[in-house]
């Protein structure tokens, strides 16, 4: 085995998530996207490297609420969690950020999540896991919610550039949405977004757009 190929030992064990532990998101700004179970993550962490707390285990470094103040329209906030994932006998974490609606606007008026900050630590879990490999097959798109296709060789995407990146945090900084809640929910700094991520922040701009549109109007 080549220095290379062991190095994506663990990678290609835990890049394809089994279809039992998959779900397709019927609504919102994510629907079709895919659910994955956190279970699953925990069970390969335990698999590979050993029992929670002695094999593995992860540190809450910190927390916070943020608000969206979006004139018109009530305020609305996310919990933001840092962690650090330690993994085997290594003593360098691997950093995750998650998110999590703390308080949102929904149909039937404003909803409190008791459960934002459990959600949030899990969401930040999950990314310091995509370090790892962890599901990787299904965020470069080779998941159709039932099977997968090969990962086609030799294609590499290229990173957006500055000016871009820049061009997205303005405009949604302009609604409300700071540009560290936009990484945190799509998991990667905006420095290595891909085209991928930035239709997915489109879809997601149109949306809240909507929102705040029709706040104004109200």
């Amino acid at each position: 085995m080549t220095e290379q190929n062991k190095n994506l030992e663990l990678w290609n064990k835990v890049e394809e998530v089994p279809v039992e532990f998959t779900k397709e998101i019927k609504g919102g700004r994510l629907k079709g996207k895919t659910d994955i179970s956190p279970l699953w993550r925990i069970w390969q962490l335990t698999e590979h490297y050993g029992p929670c707390g002695t094999g593995w285990y992860y540190k809450l470094i910190d927390w916070k609420v943020v608000q969206s103040n979006i004139p018109g329209k009530e305020t609305e906030a996310s919990v933001q969690a840092h962690i650090e994932l330690f993994v085997g006998d290594s003593d360098k974490p691997i950093t995750g950020v998650g998110g999590s609606k703390i308080l949102a606007q929904e149909a039937a008026g404003m909803h409190h999540n008791d459960e934002a900050l459990k959600m949030a630590v899990t969401d930040a879990i999950g990314v310091a896991c995509k370090c790892l490999g962890f599901a990787s097959a299904i965020y470069e798109g080779r998941f159709d919610g039932s099977k997968y296709t090969p990962r086609a060789e030799g294609k590499k995407e290229e990173y957006i550039s500055e000016e871009k990146a820049a061009e997205i945090a303005l405009k949604f900084n302009a609604i409300g949405i700071s540009q560290s809640l936009l990484e945190a929910k799509s998991g990667f700094p905006m420095s290595k977004w891909v085209q991928a991520d930035v239709d997915s922040a489109i879809k997601l701009y149109k949306t809240e757009k909507k929102k705040v549109d029709a706040a104004n109007k109200g």
